[in-house]
């Protein structure tokens, strides 16, 4: 397993001692990746002292993580930038593991052949390690454009065997998400947003945490206080469900979300009790085809899931 050099940048504001305590290390699934490879992350957060250690995060306080990818560019992980204040405690000897999987496919990174550096920093704590990776050849991108404009953007989508992936409409203007592949992607990116057609062009970098996870010593295996079944058909039309599963009772919140990051709708808040498996629907009646997540959030842990609507 290698620490890799991305840029993960935790966010708290606490007393500068709390967390020169703890211990930072990112690591990925491997050190060399062949070409479209999904870079499997971890950061992992350890508590070695005899007390636990507590801090907050949300609202007006920062993130817990973010990360950076080759000095350059700064994925922000806004999945656990909540609006509410949230509480974490690390327990004595314990460690909290943050997954990301960083998909070439989606981010257009990386955008060059050879070595790739990555940063983590956790307040004054630093991590870091070099990957080995070739350039990807495409990425989405997230255009918006004003409806007059319509044929001569399906003009230039055409030209780019792009995929939609996913549309929003707004009175008089569009917002799209293209999948482009077999393309230098920084240059198209630069050549879409330079012509007037676009209203907007931005690359599709938001990042999803994939799974939060709990290690009660830092000599035990990860011992998980849950179980998410996959969903169930996906693609599905119109309606798809999954399972929880929970060691012990506390409180969940599960949301759907686009691909853009909004909150289409709360599937479920409250208290499940341990030991008994509930079932929740996904409903996409009124919704459109796309792609969408479902963010599990409990008191210990944090799970996304990928569910495609295909009408």
């Amino acid at each position: 397993m290698k620490t890799i050099l991305l840029t993960f940048v935790l966010l708290f504001v606490f007393p500068f001692t709390v967390f020169s305590q703890l211990i930072l290390k990112v690591q990925t699934d491997k050190n060399s990746y062949a070409y479209g490879e999904k870079i499997e992350i971890s950061a992992t957060v350890e508590n070695p002292t005899d007390t636990i250690i507590t801090f907050e995060t949300g609202g007006t306080i920062g993130c817990q993580i973010d990360f950076i990818f080759d000095d350059e560019f700064n994925l922000r992980n806004w999945r656990i930038c909540t609006a509410d204040l949230i509480i974490i405690e690390i327990q004595p000897h314990s460690k909290r593991i943050y997954k990301w999987i960083l998909d070439p496919v989606k981010y257009g990174l990386p955008n060059f052949d050879g070595t790739h550096k990555i940063i983590a920093q956790f307040e004054n704590l630093k991590d870091s390690i070099l990957i080995e990776a070739p350039e990807f050849n495409g990425g989405q991108l997230d255009v918006y454009f004003n409806n007059y404009n319509r044929i001569s953007v399906d003009s230039i989508r055409e030209n780019l065997n792009a995929e939609v992936l996913n549309i929003v409409e707004y009175p008089n203007a569009t917002s799209e998400i293209w999948q482009l592949l077999d393309v230098n992607f920084d240059s198209v990116y630069t050549s879409l947003k330079n012509d007037t057609i676009f209203q907007g062009v931005n690359y599709n970098r938001l990042t999803f945490i994939d799974s939060v996870e709990i290690v009660t010593s830092v000599e035990d295996a990860i011992i998980k206080d849950y179980e998410i079944s996959e969903i169930y058909p996906n693609p599905f039309n119109p309606e798809s469900s999954f399972n929880i599963l929970l060691t012990e009772s506390q409180n969940i919140k599960i949301d759907l979300m686009n691909l853009t990051g909004e909150k289409i709708k709360q599937i479920y808040s409250g208290n499940l009790k341990a030991g008994e498996k509930y079932n929740f629907k996904i409903t996409g009646t009124n919704l459109s085809s796309g792609i969408y997540f479902i963010t599990i959030s409990g008191e210990k842990f944090f799970e996304s899931k990928k569910a495609i609507l295909l009408k």
